[in-house]
């Protein structure tokens, strides 16, 4: 084998050693472009869930106000039905008193102002317990950061 063989058969070594490892790089190249239009995809669906959880957020201090407002009004509205029901009753109690026997229309405003009471009572106690937005706005919030990292 002469020196020029030797050369040439080094040489085509040499092609087929770089051809191989050209074609591995731009295998190599194309993954990374997959890899980087998978990053592309995460991004816009980390920056869609953004958006949705903003859109949430909004929605449930909307829903904190409307709720607040509903509790304050018919907060309102049961201390002026319980303000009426106070004359109604203390009228009845003076003719019972005055007639000395109980009537069945004296029996029921006077149940009815009873329960009357003890229904805003109770709801005043179950409203706060009830709506505790809070507590339900941070557990939304904690459901959502999980459902975001594994996006992330």
């Amino acid at each position: 084998m002469t020196a020029d063989e030797r050369f040439d058969r080094l040489e085509q070594l040499i092609e087929n050693l770089t051809r191989h490892s050209d074609e591995r790089f731009a295998r190599i190249d194309e993954r990374f472009d997959r890899v980087d239009q998978r990053f592309d995809r995460i991004d816009h669906s980390v920056e869609n869930l953004t958006e949705r959880v903003d859109r949430l957020e909004a929605s449930v201090q909307n829903l904190t106000r409307y709720f607040m407002d509903f509790r304050s009004e018919a907060l309102g509205r049961f201390q002026a039905i319980e303000a009426r029901l106070d004359v109604p009753m203390s009228i009845a109690a003076k003719a019972e008193a005055q007639m000395s026997q109980v009537s069945t229309l004296t029996k029921a405003v006077t149940d009815l102002g009873a329960v009357t009471t003890q229904l805003s009572a109770t709801q005043w106690k179950h409203t706060d317990n009830t709506f505790d937005l809070e507590k339900r706005v941070a557990k939304l919030e904690e459901i959502v950061s999980k459902l975001a990292k594994p996006a992330a």
